[in-house]
């Protein structure tokens, strides 16, 4: 369903290892594996719709938000698609964050059209 998308935001930021969509409720859309790495990505993607909800609950979150997080080997991206599905993207550190959110923000009413 969404694979030709994930391939479009990957071909301009080759970077990019993993995407993938999950709703809040924890569970896995639809994901692509560009290139493997040591990350349990579902587990990730669970634990960030707990994260998500929780954030929620303190008025932290809006459709539009961003969430960063850096770790020594690799980047993980989270961005609110809508209010139950968010997109993971697991990168390289040296991915520029700037452009992969200009290249989801593009493509963001495609993935909302495809729910």
């Amino acid at each position: 369903m969404f694979e030709e998308i994930f391939t479009k935001i990957h071909d301009k930021n080759k970077e990019l290892r993993c995407v993938g969509i999950w709703g809040k409720d924890g569970l896995e859309l639809e994901k692509k594996v560009f290139s493997e790495y040591k990350v349990d990505i579902e587990l990730m993607g669970a634990q960030l719709a707990d994260a998500l909800t929780r954030f929620e609950s303190i008025s932290l979150s809006s459709l539009h938000q961003t969430i960063r997080v850096i770790f020594p080997e690799y980047v993980l991206l989270v961005f609110s698609l809508t209010p139950d599905y968010f997109l993971v993207v697991l990168a390289d550190r040296n991915i520029i964050p700037g452009k992969i959110d200009f290249y989801v923000r593009l493509h963001r009413d495609k993935f909302i059209a495809a729910f």
